[in-house]
């Protein structure tokens, strides 16, 4: 336990995620206990603010959580039966909508109706929960919201830090090339888990791991596949599990291509060397002659790269297409300034890019996939073999910002407002 003390003085203390636009407040302090993921959500339009806010909780009582005596361990691979999990991936989100803005009133409400969490273990449940340490890390920025919101989720589990639960975590991105380090830093501290955010960080947490036998709960790595952490999504095998993007991004263009009618030459910018941007292109490339769009690529290897390929940009562009990636996506200020000078939309592979003026998404909201995640992680500190859980797949939503729409002079008709679950105003 010093150690893990030492270690989070030198990682500068736990993550403080920067204020996030979907951060719940009220509830998720209400229901600090609660555990089974339950979709209770309500927009809240706020009159003169600039911050969109959304409410969510996780419920269940946690009477009904077994409390363990011994640290946390997972025995041999099949050695025990478990809950089958992939209901967990469809709880969330499910039948939302956000509406994010600061002209709009809200009309809605959402009656919640919950067990009291008890103080105490219930009937046949052992005392004295044993107390963990879990490493957190992500290389991007957008990869603090999957931190927080996994440690949110962690928290209504009844991993309270301070109480069962030390986290360590810097409070900002790790670097790429930082990375590796970082994660043996984690393994000297002798933590129980890992949770790590997008597919850079999860490709090092399996390089550094393996044979550890530390488990690794990502949220999310792109396309584990792909990415070589893995060869069975089913039962993964190894020391790596978590949550997973689905196939959508060729769903996403037919979408944008649906939003813009006209739309005939996008350019996607992309790392060749990034897994998940690689996996994203190859989507792309099945689907785009079928809907009569060309695709114009963009092989950016560096941030210097995508800067100077912003001062250049191909001649007659109807959209700029962003992938999964975490060399061109931190500069996404940048590329929308670069696309709004052209004037065309820009589409993002989270709802992350359209909180901040990308035109549209058909994505992952961050801090669901970590709160699912969390769902992933506590079922390994209670003895489930991270080998033996199926990859789950991240919800995905359409996003709409209305006012970059405005802006580009693109009409945003009634049923596509229906069928968005996000929409920024």
């Amino acid at each position: 336990m010093q150690e893990a003390e030492a270690l989070t003085t030198g990682l500068e203390a736990r993550a403080r995620a920067p204020p996030d636009l979907l951060e719940p407040t009220t509830l998720r302090d209400a229901f600090r206990f609660a555990i089974l993921p339950q979709t209770l959500e309500s927009s809240h339009l706020r009159q003169g603010s600039k911050t969109p806010s959304v409410t969510r909780s996780l419920a269940r009582s946690k009477a009904e959580r077994k409390c363990r005596s011994t640290p946390p361990a997972y025995p041999a691979r099949g050695a025990l039966t478990h809950a089958p999990v992939a209901a967990v991936a469809g709880a969330w989100g499910r039948g939302r909508r956000h509406v994010l803005g600061d002209a709009a009133q809200c009309g809605a409400a959402v009656a919640l109706v919950l067990a009291l969490a008890l103080t105490a273990c219930g009937p046949g449940e052992e005392p004295g929960a044993a107390r963990v340490t879990i490493g957190l890390i992500t290389n991007n920025r957008n990869g603090l919201r999957n931190v927080a919101g996994f440690r949110d989720a962690m928290h209504a589990l009844g991993y309270v830090e301070g109480e069962r639960a030390t986290y360590l975590s810097a409070d900002k991105p790790v670097p790429k090339a930082q990375l590796e380090g970082a994660l043996r830093d984690f393994l000297a501290a002798d933590v129980d888990l890992i949770f790590t955010a997008g597919t850079p960080t999860g490709i090092a947490a399996h390089r550094v791991t393996t044979g550890t036998g530390v488990p690794v709960v990502f949220g999310v790595i792109a396309d584990p596949i792909a990415a070589g952490v893995m060869d069975d999504l089913n039962r993964p095998g190894g020391n790596l599990t978590g949550v997973k993007l689905s196939q959508n991004q060729a769903r996403r263009l037919q979408v944008l291509r649906e939003l813009v009618p006209s739309l005939r030459r996008v350019f996607v910018p992309y790392d060749p060397e990034d897994a998940a941007a690689r996996s994203a292109v190859e989507q792309l490339e099945r689907v785009a002659p079928d809907l009569g769009v060309e695709l114009v690529r963009g092989t950016v290897p560096s941030r210097e790269a995508v800067a100077a390929m912003l001062e250049r940009l191909p001649p007659e562009l109807d959209a700029i297409f962003l992938v999964p990636d975490s060399t061109v996506n931190p500069l996404l200020p940048e590329v929308l300034r670069a696309a709004s000078m052209r004037g065309i939309p820009v589409s993002g592979p989270s709802t992350a890019q359209v909180e901040e003026g990308a035109f549209m998404t058909y994505g992952f909201v961050h801090r669901d996939a970590g709160a699912q995640a969390a769902q992933i992680a506590d079922q390994i500190l209670k003895g489930t073999h991270p080998g033996d859980l199926p990859v789950q797949t991240a919800e995905f939503h359409l996003g709409i910002n209305l006012d970059t729409a405005a802006a580009l002079g693109i009409e945003v008709t009634g049923d596509d407002l229906d069928r968005a679950s996000v929409i920024v105003r």
